[in-house]
């Protein structure tokens, strides 16, 4: 290890500063790349398309709601525990130098904990629609967090994201075409429950 990752290591190694209220808020934030939407946006693409087609042109408004929400937690989620596994890589990931965990704004423990309370918040809105969504997004869950690792340790980082991103059709498929197990809380659009 040299350079910027032996630096981080040393000084995420020491006692650390007090970090203000708000400067720890600020480091959150980043962290779960708040500040950059794009990547919501990119996810939410083939969420939205996959449920307008497994709705027949007309998919139901409760789950479209379910997965914007769902696409913002898991995004700042995968986030979080991307940086968290990837702390010391400077040398071989750019941008890490500068991120909230490698500076010491935010723990690694803090990461991980915002990780799992995102993905839990997730699931929760995730078994509202069916088991079947609830299912497949556990399995999203473990791509998400493999992804760093490939990242790291192959040169397949970007099939690996494709497939990851790619598996939010799945869901969205699950979510309407199994909408007959759905939790009876809650009434489908007729349109919807004809095409499930």
């Amino acid at each position: 290890m040299s350079g910027n990752s032996h630096q981080i290591k040393v000084q995420l190694a020491l006692p650390q500063e007090k970090i203000a209220f708000r400067d720890r808020l600020k480091g959150l934030w980043k962290l779960t790349r708040a500040d950059r939407p794009l990547g919501i946006l990119l996810l939410l693409w083939p969420a939205l398309w996959a449920l307008w087609v497994a709705g027949t042109g007309n998919p139901d408004w409760y789950i479209m709601l379910v997965f914007i929400l769902g696409v913002v937690l898991m995004r700042s989620a995968g986030s979080a525990i991307h940086d968290f596994v990837t702390r010391y890589e400077a040398e071989k990931i750019p941008g890490v130098y500068h991120r909230s965990i490698a500076r010491g704004i935010v723990k690694p423990l803090e990461a991980v904990m915002l990780f799992m309370s995102l993905s839990m918040l997730t699931l929760l809105l995730a078994i509202t629609i069916n088991w079947l969504t609830a299912l497949l997004f556990v399995g999203g869950v473990l791509l998400i967090v493999a992804y760093p690792y490939v990242k790291l340790l192959t040169n397949l980082q970007q099939l690996f994201l494709a497939i990851t991103a790619a598996w939010v059709v799945l869901l969205a498929f699950a979510a309407v075409t199994q909408a007959t197990t759905t939790l009876p809380t809650r009434q489908l659009s007729p349109e919807t429950a004809a095409a499930g």
